[in-house]
């Protein structure tokens, strides 16, 4: 991936779309797009991030924390269900490793 600007137009669509999910979406909106989502997969592919690939997207990174307050990750944890908060505490966790 590295040097791919398509792809990181890409993950920077997708992060602006759920975060607009996150921030004006009713809670049955959410639920409703994450019932469509693998979720351990989702763990799986968080696992695999590395810093260098991290690194990569550092200006994405950077805006998700900006952008994304505690409250809405707890909206997101919610929405989530029982694996809710394992999920949310991965995604914070690889946005505090990026400097």
């Amino acid at each position: 991936m590295p040097g791919n600007p398509i792809s990181k137009k890409m993950v920077q669509a997708k992060v602006n779309a759920a975060i607009d999910l996150l921030k004006n979406g009713s809670a049955n909106e959410i639920s409703e797009k994450l019932q469509k989502t693998d979720l351990a997969d989702l763990m799986a592919k968080l696992d695999q991030l590395d810093p260098e690939t991290l690194k990569e997207y550092a200006s994405s990174i950077e805006d998700v924390r900006k952008r994304v307050t505690d409250k809405d990750f707890k909206r997101l944890a919610d929405a989530l269900g029982p694996q809710g908060s394992a999920l949310t505490s991965k995604i914070q966790n690889k946005l505090r490793q990026q400097p």
